[in-house]
């Protein structure tokens, strides 16, 4: 049947699916809904259309279409969006757009009247509810060519971009693999550079390393002949005294003439050529003369103090407290002090050095060493944890390195003294060490540094005769422990006996030493707070002096802890920088003034500068103010006399009252 009518379609933009590309339009209805209407008479995909009423409304009257929005998100017709409820014509090759311009963009199509035979079958647009499927609509001849036609524009359109694609994906390839190719050039130009670099690091570790083998052997060759020197020495101080004896029978008989020609033998025989280390009459010399073998010259060292300092042991802190009493300006103030007053450009300034393993092994334990070395690598949380198992014990990982150059800067100052380098030294060093035992860190210290430098002495210099004076505030129950027993060690503290580490059982003035060392561990106990210069001073000549001149030590140390200074936190005690150099003054009469100070407590900064700063003028022969002097506390005068009746049946000197007889005599 033929029949005249007004094609029209909407022709899907931007899309290749033949199921929902064009929707015929029924010109023989007077309005055509395309939507989800209440009545369902005409609709398009459900995915198309927004869930609620129908989107639009097509009418046509005397050839002219219209479109209607009546839904809630509207229609586009040309970029414009449609009112709603109003009746807009459209054209041919107009663009409808239905809820997304960008997914849902049609083209309406329609040709003027023409006849055309309808096709048997048919149909108006209808929805299938169960399945999102194309409508299927009757489409005349004339329809279906247009939309090849357009069909094929579109492809033709899609090809033309499809290869434009493909141009740029090549491109970007060739741009990749150029890209590729340069990074793989490079990465073989840093691996070069690294095996050159790995092969210089190599060739530096050998030659370190034999240069190593080198200095340690020069070392032992260095200790043998430092042995066998000593053994000489004191051969040749034996037949000094046997001959100076038969020269004494002799000289009666003997001319003015006689005599000289005599001790010029004595020197002949002496200076034979085949000892290493001669003899004045007084005092060993170890200088060669390099025209005559016997040098009679009275010994000078180079320097008169020595001095050491490094800065990387104030890395260690207290990380939980950073306002911790053992903190890192400790030893930063008393640097800055003794710099500012020049101090420092009179003393000869020492390398410092880490102890090595072999030098902690002589007091420390393996396992107690291995765990503090572990401490270098872990973190700060693991760190806290392990502070627990400790007493008045802080960690963070610069401890270990911090402590390793504490101890070590400690034998740097013993070493210069007893190679006759410096007369007397000072370390200005942290953390402290004086409560650290074997296998045990204890009250801020984690290696016993004055007991390592004992030991260093004893073993290095075979000196048998050392005096340990420890007049930090706190008992150094450390040092005590490791030399009760040796009586090549005298150790004489002072401190309070009421204070940290709290064991009077081990402090107090009857505590006098075990075994052989019995009689040489002096406790100076002090019962109470507020002790000052007065107190000290009678202490060191009542006590400490007598003792240590019949001792007679070859070397002193002085555990230096400034905690017992006026206005310390800790120690609550009133003695002044005038009363510490005083004491100082006072030890440099023994063991020829070889004094070494090793700062151990100390903790408020302008006392512990200011004490530290009178020593070393002190032990540079600065005069000194005098301390004022008052009468004794009654407590500690009974603290005195008490040392003295335990120590009395070991020291000679202290027995006043036959000391007096002998006298009168």
């Amino acid at each position: 049947m033929a029949s005249n009518h007004t094609v029209a379609v909407l022709q899907r933009i931007g899309s290749n699916d033949d199921g929902y590309a064009c929707i015929n339009l029924d010109c023989n209805a007077p309005e055509v809904t395309i939507g989800r209407s209440r009545e369902s008479c005409y609709s398009i995909f459900d995915n198309i259309i927004s869930r609620k009423h129908a989107i639009f409304r097509f009418n046509v009257s005397d050839g002219q279409w219209t479109v209607e929005s009546l839904g809630m998100h509207g229609v586009i017709l040309n970029n414009i969006h449609v009112p709603k409820h109003q009746q807009i014509p459209i054209h041919h090759m107009d663009t409808v757009a239905f809820s997304s311009v960008s997914r849902f963009l049609y083209s309406f199509q329609h040709a003027p009247k023409v006849e055309m035979i309808e096709e048997p079958h048919s149909k108006k647009l209808c929805l299938n509810p169960n399945s999102p499927v194309a409508l299927q609509t009757s489409v005349c001849s004339t329809t279906s060519l247009e939309r090849t036609v357009k069909n094929k524009t579109i492809n033709t359109q899609l090809a033309t971009k499809s290869q434009e694609a493909k141009d740029n994906n090549r491109k970007k390839k060739t741009d990749y693999l150029e890209k590729t190719k340069e990074i793989e050039e490079r990465i073989a130009r840093i691996n070069e550079e690294n095996q050159v670099l790995i092969e210089q690091n190599e060739s530096i570790v050998h030659k370190s390393t034999m240069e190593i083998d080198i200095l340690q052997e020069q070392l032992e060759q260095e200790k043998r002949l430092r042995i066998e020197t000593m053994a000489e020495l004191t051969n040749v101080k034996e037949s000094y005294k046997r001959l100076e004896i038969e020269l004494k029978h002799k000289v009666n008989n003997k001319s003015v003439d006689e005599e000289m020609q005599s001790r010029r033998q004595l020197r002949s025989s002496l200076g034979n050529g085949k000892s290493r280390i001669l003899l004045s009459p007084n005092r060993p010399v170890k200088e060669r003369d390099s025209a005559s073998p016997l040098v009679l010259r009275p010994f000078i060292p180079e320097h008169r103090v020595c001095f050491v300092y490094d800065e990387r042991m104030a890395l260690h802190r207290n990380v939980r407290q950073p306002g911790h009493h053992e903190q890192p300006a400790r030893i930063t103030s008393v640097y800055r002090k003794l710099e500012k007053y020049g101090v420092l450009e009179r003393c000869h300034r020492l390398d410092a050095r880490i102890a090595t393993r072999e030098e902690l092994l002589w007091l420390h334990t393996p396992d107690y060493i291995d765990e503090l070395s572990a401490t270098a690598k872990k973190k700060q949380s693991t760190l806290n944890r392990l502070e627990r198992q400790y007493d008045s014990i802080f960690f963070c990982p610069e401890t270990y390195q911090a402590a390793l150059l504490s101890a070590g800067s400690s034998l740097q100052v013993v070493e210069s003294i007893l190679r006759d380098e410096s007369r007397s030294g000072v370390a200005v060093i942290r953390p402290p060490g004086h409560h650290a035992e074997c296998d045990d860190a204890f009250g801020f210290c984690y290696f016993n540094n004055t007991a390592l430098a004992a030991k260093y002495a004893i073993e290095t210099h075979s000196l048998n005769r050392i005096l340990i004076v420890d007049w930090d505030i706190h008992h150094g129950n450390g040092i005590q422990k490791m030399f009760e027993e040796d009586p090549r060690v005298l150790y004489i503290s002072l401190h309070r006996l009421d204070l940290f580490p709290f064991n009077p059982e081990q402090s107090d003035c009857n505590v006098v030493g075990k075994g052989l060392g019995t009689g040489f561990t002096v406790n100076i106990a002090w019962p109470t707070k507020g002790v000052g210069d007065s107190e000290y001073l009678a202490a060191f000549r009542q006590v400490i002096m007598p003792i240590a001149n019949q001792y007679n030590p070859q070397l002193v140390l002085v555990a230096a802890g400034f905690d017992a200074a006026i206005g310390d936190p800790l120690g609550d005690c009133n003695v002044t920088p005038e009363g510490y150099g005083q004491m100082c003054h006072m030890l440099t009469s023994l063991a020829k003034g070889r004094v070494a100070l090793l700062l151990e407590g100390g903790y408020d900064l302008k006392s512990i500068s200011n004490s530290m700063m009178m020593c070393a003028r002190s032990l540079l022969g600065d005069p000194l103010p005098t301390p004022s002097i008052k009468s004794l506390q009654p407590e500690a005068a009974v603290a005195i006399r008490r040392v003295v009746k335990h120590l009395r049946p070991y020291w000679s000197s202290l027995d006043v009252e036959n000391n007096n007889q002998m006298q009168a005599r």
